[in-house]
């Protein structure tokens, strides 16, 4: 132990040592900062996506040869939505990250590991060359196993990150958010199994419970703050969070209003006509004139970054969305933000804009605004330090009303 702290306080030593050589001569740390993690990052990214991740330090002569092919590699595949699932290729400088390196085994430099969800980690032996890594890349993504849809016991279902969203795309499912050492979760968990026995039949209804302990990212997603928080999904979306009474009966009497509302708004789309669209023969009628497809309108999304953050939410409404690219949520959402984009043609003032957390210039940026999950979404008015969280649906008309209301308190 004593021999592990010396060592420790001496890489300290020599890295402080390294930087300031660095900065005497005038040589910076960009190539370093470039596709870095810190643990917060690290811990959240390898249980959404694949990752392959170089565990370093500055002064190691063989992580500085093998920088150049991994940032150019990362450039690459960070950016790309193939292979599916996607990859992604990031960094730990584990002089800054000490404890998460030794976590992880990284006790030489450069250590390379393939993190992939629900499945076992793997250490990287190869060659640094771009042309085996991309090989190994491909062996990999192809062995991506698919998620595992949960087994009820009894009717209730215990969600993972990897099925979370699967699970609750479609049908209305009451979920628990929980912790195993809260005493109001164990006080609650029998009632909530017999709840889940009382539904265990409804077809289109599911009684769920995630342990945050295991699967924080997914609490992170819906702001879960405390235990045990009770959420209410409809198709994808979270529609409410209960704060009734805690008994069987106030929770059946909930569930059972819930499915009953549900019930009828999906027979009333179902009762809905459906277009049909009829082929028109030869010689039957003028034909519709001939052209180019209308291209679908280019994004209006601003993206800002550390140094034009600050000048851009000090004029107007600037509504901005913190996300992470290997984030699901901010992949769903992404499409819903173009089309916010394009709502405001004669108010310039108005701004919708992205920060990309996971890059090194922004890490900073996204830290002082006290993001702790993906995406974030908070609107900045042009009155120093005013700026408002949004908590709402996540649907396009939601979106559009929260700017509007904010636009009216501008007048």
């Amino acid at each position: 132990m004593a021999r592990t702290w010396c060592w420790k306080i001496l890489l300290r030593a020599v890295v402080v040592a390294s930087i300031a050589l660095s900065l005497v001569q005038g040589q910076g740390l960009d190539d370093e900062y470039k596709h870095l993690y810190d643990r917060h990052m690290f811990e959240e990214a390898i249980k959404a996506a694949p990752h392959f991740i170089m565990f370093f330090a500055p002064w190691c002569g063989h992580c500085k040869k093998a920088m150049p092919v991994f940032d150019e590699l990362a450039d690459k595949y960070n950016l790309q939505m193939d292979p599916r699932p996607p990859l992604y290729l990031a960094k730990v400088d584990c002089t800054k990250e000490i404890a998460l390196c030794d976590e992880h085994g990284a006790t030489g430099y450069p250590t390379f590991k393939m993190y992939r969800p629900g499945q076992e980690v793997e250490r990287y032996k190869g060659d640094r060359t771009a042309k085996a890594f991309e090989d190994y890349f491909t062996q990999m993504t192809a062995e991506v196993a698919k998620p595992v849809p949960p087994e009820p016991k009894h009717g209730l279902y215990s969600l993972e990150a990897s099925n979370f969203q699967d699970h609750v795309a479609k049908g209305l499912h009451f979920v628990k958010f929980y912790a195993p050492w809260c005493g109001h979760c164990k006080r609650l968990a029998p009632t909530w199994d017999e709840l889940a026995t009382t539904f265990e039949h409804e077809e289109h209804l599911t009684i769920a419970k995630v342990d945050c302990t295991l699967y924080n990212s997914v609490c992170q997603d819906y702001d879960v703050r405390g235990y045990p928080t009770l959420l209410l999904f409809r198709d994808g979306d979270m529609l409410e969070k209960y704060s009734g009474g805690r008994g069987h009966a106030e929770l059946k009497t909930y569930v059972s209003s819930k499915l009953e509302e549900s019930n009828r708004l999906w027979e009333k789309e179902a009762s809905k006509p459906k277009e049909t669209v009829k082929i028109q023969k030869s010689g039957e009628g003028p034909k519709e004139p001939q052209g180019e497809v209308p291209a679908e309108p280019e994004s209006k999304v601003q993206a800002l970054d550390s140094d034009t953050f600050n000048a851009e939410v000090s004029k107007g409404i600037t509504f901005v969305k913190f996300y992470a690219p290997w984030c699901g949520h901010c992949k769903r959402l992404a499409p819903t933000w173009d089309a916010l984009s394009h709502k405001f043609p004669d108010q310039p003032h108005v701004k919708i804009a992205k920060v990309d957390c996971t890059t090194a210039g922004n890490k900073e940026l996204c830290q002082d605004h006290k993001i702790r999950g993906y995406p974030t979404l908070i609107l900045f008015r042009s009155e120093a330090g005013k700026q408002e969280q949004y908590s709402g649906p996540r649907d396009l008309t939601a979106l559009h009303s929260f700017v509007r209301r904010a636009l009216h308190d501008e007048l």
